[in-house]
This record gives C-alpha cells, sequence and structure tokens, in this order.
C-alpha cells in the first residue's frame, strides 16, 4: 500500500504544480485519493476454479526450508514463467507439482479478463510456498510498445505495475519488466539503459525487481520452445557453477506459460525431471531470492 501511495502521491504533486494550487483541485484530489485508496483491499474472493485448476494435495512438494544453508554445495534454481494466465499456465503449475518442485509465475493483469482465467490467478496464489504469485505490469508494457513505456515518465509507467498489483491481488512488490532483464538487487538497480528511471523509481517505493540469467526462448505463432529439453538442461549446468549469474549459485530462468501449451509440455517434463535428479540442485521460489527487501503490497 505505501508503494501506491508513493507513486500516486508523484503523481498528485505534479498535477497540482500545474494547476498553481488551487485549493478547489486539491479538495478535489483528496478526496478521490481518500477514495482510492479506502477500496484498495487485499482480500482475495476465492473464486469456483475449473476443473484443471484442482489443488492436488497428494503431491508432496519438497520442503526447502529443513535445507542447511550453510551447505555451499547446493545450487539455488529458480523456475519462473512469464505472461500468464493464459494456455499452458496450468500445465506448467502440473507438471511442477506431480514433480514437487517450486515455482513462480509473473502474471498480467489484462490477461485474467474471464472467471477461468481469474481462477487460475488464484490457483497460483493458494498454493504457496509451491508457487509464488508475482507482477508483470497490467498491460505488458502498452502491449508491447516497449520504447512508449520505458520512455513515459516513472511515475505514469509504475501505475501499470500498481493496477496489476491490485487487480491480481499480488502479496508482495515483487515485479519483471516486459522485455527486459532489469534487477534491483541491495537497493541497486542494473539492467538495459532505458528501463533504469523506472527501475530507479519503483525500487525507491519499495518494489524489488528480478530480471533473469537464462532464457528458454521461443518461437512461431504458437510460441514452440527453440530450444530442446536437453539443451536446456546443458544450459543450466554450465551456467550454475559460472560467474555468469546475476548472484553466484542462485539461477533465475525465465520461460513462458504458453510454450508448454500442448505436445511441447513433454520438454518441460523431461527439463525439470532431470535436473531434479541432482542432489546438489534446490528448487525455490523467487521470494526466496537473496536480497530482496520483500515488502507486501
Amino acid at each position: 500500500m505505501f508503494g501506491r501511495l508513493y507513486i500516486f502521491a508523484a503523481n498528485f504533486t505534479s498535477f497540482m504544480s500545474r494547476m498553481n494550487g488551487d485549493k478547489r483541485y486539491l479538495l478535489l484530489l483528496t478526496t478521490l485519493l481518500i477514495l482510492a485508496f479506502c477500496s484498495c483491499t487485499n482480500k482475495r474472493g476465492y473464486l469456483i476454479s475449473q476443473s484443471d485448476t484442482t489443488l492436488d494435495e497428494s503431491v508432496k512438494v519438497t520442503d526447502t526450508t529443513a535445507i542447511n544453508p550453510n551447505d555451499t554445495s547446493l545450487r539455488y534454481i529458480y523456475l519462473t514463467f512469464d505472461d500468464g494466465p493464459q494456455l499452458g499456465t496450468m500445465n506448467c503449475y502440473h507438471i511442477c507439482k506431480s514433480l514437487g518442485v517450486k515455482a513462480s509465475f509473473f502474471m498480467i493483469g489484462e490477461h485474467a479478463g474471464t472467471k477461468h482465467l481469474k481462477s487460475l490467478v488464484d490457483t497460483i496464489f493458494r498454493s504457496y510456498p509451491f508457487t509464488f504469485l508475482a507482477n508483470h505490469s497490467f498491460t505488458h508494457a502498452y502491449e508491447n510498445h516497449y520504447k512508449k513505456f520505458y520512455s513515459s515518465l516513472p511515475s505514469l509507467s509504475a501505475l501499470d505495475f500498481v493496477r496489476a498489483q491490485d487487480s491480481l491481488h499480488i502479496p508482495y512488490r515483487i515485479v519483471r519488466f516486459p522485455g527486459n532483464s532489469t534487477w534491483s538487487l541491495h537497493d541497486k538497480v542494473t539492467g538495459p539503459k532505458p528501463t533504469l528511471k523506472l527501475g530507479r523509481y519503483l525500487d525507491s517505493s519499495g518494489y524489488d525487481i528480478i530480471g533473469w540469467d537464462v532464457e528458454w526462448s521461443f518461437r512461431g505463432k504458437h510460441s514452440a520452445p527453440v530450444q530442446s529439453a536437453e539443451t536446456m538442461i546443458n544450459m543450466v549446468n554450465n551456467y550454475i557453477n559460472s560467474d555468469k549469474l546475476k548472484t553466484a549459485k542462485h539461477l533465475v530462468l525465465l520461460s513462458h506459460d504458453r510454450m508448454f501449451n500442448g505436445a511441447s509440455a513433454d520438454s518441460l517434463y523431461r527439463f525439470i525431471a532431470t535436473l531434479r535428479k541432482n542432489p546438489h540442485y534446490v528448487f525455490e521460489t523467487i521470494d526466496k531470492y537473496p536480497g530482496l527487501k520483500k515488502n507486501k503490497s
């Protein structure tokens, strides 16, 4: 909530400066601001889920809380799926669940436009600590207009994340920028230059920004995976002990829900099933990544 207050306050100040402090506008905007935040609750109304969103309580997820943090042989993998809710979201969910590994879903507000799609978001939320719900903006940079999105006033672009945070009832202020691997760790923002102003703005508002180390790419109108499961396994094995990671021993993998809708879901299963056999690999949700503020909404 304090992040939203900060962002609204910035826009309020800018607007008032243009109005030359007119008391009528001050009274009107103050009233609207109070009403807006009184109505912004983070209570989640439990929706009736479709059949594919049923939670399977019989599957045991690896208890990572029992892991010794001083064990230097461990390597942490953060599976992250972007752009949900969409076709493929529940395939990713059920594959991870069946294999007992944790995953994080960076979701887009305007994608949750129906009761069914909202139920997918709710399933991800309710399955914590197995799955973690995170913020990928409301419009995905104004429907992929990246230049306009990142060149706009940071206080305006930031509202896209605020809107997603509220509409999806996302519990923590952990976001991923559309189309860019930007990071904010230990109060330092790094990434492509066009994203830095927005990154610093959100960081100062209490948000964490998560990029990625390795990407499982897709192509074509059906978003088919480019790399095979075996190629991705080799890539993870090579990267996880390298100096190319943002944080040593912690690997963030980017993929997209829709890549694994249909027959290609098998490649995700084989990828995870192979990696989880390694006793030194731990699958975690992104909120456990080191260096985050982890502020609640």
